[in-house]
């Protein structure tokens, strides 16, 4: 059976839920050294009161720039932007742990992560300790929430409304301060009338843009468009981006049934975004 923990919506496990390869890496009779070597996510281990003992060379390379030193005793909750004390009081109560988290790359770029920890004990007269393993759960976390903005989208009855419900999943599902719903307007030059905007988690006025020197100037109609960082630096004619200071841009067209373009999804964020593919995919 599974219990809830207190935040983040994580998920106790015993010691029969666990794979075969997981109880394995985790197993308590094993050194920790050994145990690491068989996760193959990245991993770290802390004491049973959160204080990072040793950092892997996979958990430093994916999230933290390679750095390892300089780490020892810093707290768990220092090196995750959410998820460290849920972590913690479940492991303390139950032995185990397998919830969600999110970490924040020295770029500024927020990974959400499933965090599956154990308690152990790292030989005789070691002390306790926890083994923590962190996987990229990005993609996964996007695309349930992308399920559940559609669902509240359609769900909702009546086209009114439809695209700022829209303008607000794209916001809420990627995680980024704006989301735009823009209908491609025809004359020369081209530009780009918003039909619904939001902004910061509110309805914002609705604008129109040129789409000259905007980051899907060429995509409209065509392709998806990911800019990950530096966007107002790239396009800096765009008077969106640099109003806002937005930091990272994705953008995916809309075509008629005869492939005619129609306008664009967009999503933007103060922010460097990380796993761009999978935020166009959701889009």
């Amino acid at each position: 059976s599974h219990g809830s923990s207190p935040k983040d919506g994580g998920r106790v496990t015993r010691e029969g839920d666990a794979s075969p390869a997981s109880r394995a890496a985790f197993d308590v009779l094993l050194p920790l050294g050994e145990a690491l070597g068989l996760s193959p996510e990245p991993a770290l281990v802390t004491t049973a009161g959160g204080e990072v003992l040793y950092v892997d060379e996979r958990f430093a390379a994916a999230w933290l720039g390679g750095r390892r030193d300089g780490l020892e005793g810093v707290p768990l909750a220092d090196l995750l932007s959410s998820g460290a004390s849920a972590l913690l009081t479940a492991v303390v109560a139950h032995g185990t742990y397998d919830g969600e988290g999110r970490i924040v790359a020295p770029d500024g770029a927020e990974a959400e992560l499933r965090l599956l920890a154990r308690r152990t004990r790292n030989g005789a007269g070691g002390g306790e300790r926890v083994v923590v393993r962190a996987e990229d759960a990005t993609a996964a976390r996007r695309l349930e929430r992308a399920a559940a903005a559609l669902g509240t989208s359609l769900d909702s009855g009546g086209t009114g409304g439809f695209f700022d419900r829209l303008a607000a999943g794209l916001e809420e599902t990627l995680r980024m301060e704006m989301g735009l719903v823009g209908r491609l307007e025809p004359g020369e030059p081209r530009r780009v009338r918003a039909l619904a905007v939001r902004l910061d988690g509110a309805p914002a006025a609705p604008f129109t843009y040129l789409l000259r020197g905007a980051p899907c100037e060429q995509g409209v109609g065509r392709t998806a468009c990911v800019f990950p960082a530096r966007v107002a630096e790239l396009f800096p004619g765009d008077r969106v981006l640099a109003e806002r200071g937005f930091a990272s841009y994705v953008g995916v067209p809309l075509r008629g049934s005869g492939g005619e373009p129609l306008g664009l999804l967009a999503a933007l964020s103060r922010r460097p975004l990380h796993d761009g593919a999978s935020a166009s995919r959701v889009l």
